[in-house]
């Protein structure tokens, strides 16, 4: 029981019976029950900040969760699986009218000695079919007889390889001989794909396919017919998918210059005396406005680091008229670039390249 005075509980100031009192001084405990039924809902503002003090205890708990409702909410997902696949994808925009370089050779295979002699007597001396695979095309291949001679490729790929240029470089074939090329991925050639290539009258035969091929063979046998007689001389067969340009392509002036190369000899007030050698030539071909971004200036770029000045490549200006301007030649030097940068997403390139078979 609390004890105060009347200055506590002013029953002597108040009036009589007025208001409570003793009740802070009395409490009684009595058996009782409240129910809180509020009537009226009202929001209310509130914040519970909620700490533990003194020291922590470890609890048993485990939390049942169940779901009684359904609910159909948005939603998306996004579900990623990786698996390796064997696949080749090639993209391309085929055409033949745009300039065209052979830079990757598929007739060399992956050795360099890729090539047999299936009919045919090859000449003594240096002059073995494996001559076909090399830049200098004074290394001739050479058979006894145009009449009937025939060779074999065998590109080593297991898978074949698509051809879209074939060239025949620095042979002695006249316009009367022909070529036939029979392609297949049976060494047997069980359903094969043939060409028939007729010579043109220059010392280059260059084949170009009027559509992108659809299939692709692993073995390529030459077959040759001249009635013209004597010995069958070939510098290089090369074939492969050329690196074609795509919309872009060079300025419509080409310069073509052919260099004439002999030994002389001086004489004292007369005419010097000379021993021809070879009529080799060049040709200049000027880009304009290359965009930067988009695919024919990476093309070239890529050629251009890996031939540099010591590989030669097929370039052919004008498929349509494959050996009018068409040079198997390095570059002299890597050209310089000039670049109209507009902006960050307009640059555009301007260069001219010159291509020499002499070198």
């Amino acid at each position: 029981m609390l004890v105060g005075s009347d200055a506590d509980y002013g029953y002597l100031q108040r009036p009589y019976l007025a208001d409570f009192y003793l009740n802070q001084v009395a409490p009684a405990a009595l058996p009782m029950q409240i129910s809180l039924n509020p009537s009226v809902a009202k929001a209310t503002r509130a914040s519970v900040v909620r700490s533990v003090g003194g020291r922590t205890k470890s609890t048993g708990v485990s939390v049942f969760r169940q779901v009684n409702d359904d609910k159909a909410i948005g939603a998306q997902i996004l579900f990623v699986r990786s698996k390796s696949l064997k696949m080749q994808v090639r993209r391309t925009l085929y055409n033949t009218y745009n300039l065209r370089v052979l830079w990757d050779m598929a007739s060399r295979g992956t050795t360099g000695s890729n090539w047999t002699v299936r009919s045919g007597t090859v000449v003594s001396g240096d002059f073995g079919v494996n001559n076909l695979n090399t830049d200098i095309v004074e290394e001739q291949f050479r058979m006894a007889s145009k009449i009937g001679p025939e060779i074999q490729c065998d590109t080593q790929v297991a898978s074949g390889v698509y051809v879209d240029t074939i060239a025949i470089l620095s042979h002695n074939l006249s316009v009367s001989g022909s070529i036939t090329v029979t392609a297949s991925n049976e060494l047997g050639f069980s359903n094969p794909e043939i060409l028939e290539l007729k010579p043109d009258g220059t010392e280059n035969l260059i084949y170009i396919s009027p559509t992108l091929p659809q299939s692709a063979y692993r073995y390529w046998r030459f077959t040759f017919n001249d009635t013209a007689g004597g010995q069958l001389k070939v510098g290089a067969i090369i074939f492969g998918s050329a690196s074609i340009l795509e919309g872009e392509n060079v300025v419509a002036t080409i310069t073509k210059t052919p260099k004439h190369f002999a030994d002389k000899v001086q004489t004292e007030g007369f005419t010097a005396v000379s021993n021809d050698r070879a009529l080799k030539n060049a040709v200049s071909l000027e880009f304009r406005n290359l965009d930067y971004s988009k695919t024919n200036y990476s093309l070239l770029k890529t050629l251009f680091a890996y031939c540099r000045t010591s590989l030669k490549a097929l370039w052919i200006p004008t498929p349509r008229m494959p050996t009018r301007f068409a040079v198997f030649g390095k570059l002299p030097s890597i050209p310089s670039e000039q670049h109209n940068a507009i902006s960050d997403d307009a640059d555009y390139v301007s260069f001219s390249v010159e291509v020499d078979e002499s070198l």
